[in-house]
Parts: structure tokens; C-alpha cells; sequence
């Protein structure tokens, strides 16, 4: 199986409260989320809405082992926007900078839409959802990368493995 393997916490610049390993795995590239037998309801644009005529629709598996992580405010649950799939190399300006996720199988509410509860000592899996601009898989793991928080200039990026 193709995974990446991303470890978080305080000794890690990405984090700096507890410590996760998330375990990202069973990429598959889709056309749109109907062909991957999601409702177009299910999905939340506010990110995608500039580009998602223009994209594929990319679903991976998150498996998240918290070790001792607490937000914030104390709970014991991960904001999934913390993992972004953002392009290798920006050709312009006002080119795609990046896509948040749109889809998530076990979603918060409202506002908080992207936490996912996982308390210390457990390992939760939950499906996220990507719409990205590019043509196919090929384009996509030669052009895109897998960020944590948004931050590709620190270099908290992995590349994506073989997608299906």
C-alpha cells in the first residue's frame, strides 16, 4: 500500500501541543465526487468554487493516531484543514495556490466542519476529499504535494504516492 506517514508534534516545527501521526493512504483520483459516490450535498465549496469546473476529484484515507494532542481550547480533536494539496511550482500570480479539503466522511458542524474528535490514545480513519486542478494522476503526483498547514515555503510538504 502507498502511504505517507506524517509525524506531528512539539518537537516538530508544524505543531507545537501534543503529538499525531496521521497515516495518509488509499489516494484514488475521480472525476468528479459522483464518480467516487459521494452526494454533490455532502461537499462543502467554499474553497473549491473558483476551480472545481476545472478539476479532478481527489479522495484519500487519513488514519490519525493521537499520542497526547489537545487543540487550542483543550479538546481532543484535529482540524482536517490542516492538510492541504498545494502545487510544487505557482506559473503565475493568480495561478491555483492550493486546495483545501471540500469532503470529509465524519464532517463537525457548521463552523466546525473540519474537526474530527480523536482523543489521546486513539486511532480514528476519516476520508478527505480534494478537488484539484490537473489532468490526471500523472499530473498530479509530478506537480502537486501534500502540505501540512498550509506551509510549503517551510517545506512541511510530502509528495503524493501512486494515486488510482
Amino acid at each position: 500500500m502507498d502511504k505517507v506517514v506524517v509525524e506531528i508534534g512539539p518537537d516538530k516545527a508544524v505543531q507545537d501541543k501534543g503529538s499525531l501521526v496521521c497515516t495518509l493512504h488509499s489516494f484514488r483520483l475521480y472525476g468528479s465526487p459522483a464518480d467516487a459516490s459521494i452526494d454533490q450535498g455532502k461537499i462543502s465549496m467554499a474553497d473549491a468554487q473558483y476551480y472545481a469546473d476545472r478539476s479532478k476529484f481527489l479522495l484519500m484515507e487519513a488514519d490519525i493516531q493521537n499520542i497526547d494532542y489537545k487543540d487550542y481550547d483543550g479538546k481532543e480533536e484535529i482540524n482536517l484543514s490542516m492538510f492541504t494539496i498545494a502545487p510544487k511550482v505557482r506559473e503565475e500570480p493568480e495561478a491555483w495556490d492550493g486546495s483545501l479539503p471540500v469532503y470529509l466522511s465524519d464532517p463537525g458542524e457548521g463552523d466546525s466542519y473540519y474537526h474530527f474528535p480523536v482523543k489521546a490514545g486513539e486511532t480514528k480513519t476519516v476520508a478527505i476529499g480534494f478537488y484539484v486542478p490537473v489532468k490526471d494522476a500523472g499530473e498530479l503526483c509530478s506537480g502537486c504535494w501534500i502540505a501540512i498547514s498550509g506551509c510549503t515555503d517551510e517545506g512541511y510538504v510530502y509528495g503524493i504516492p501512486k494515486v488510482w
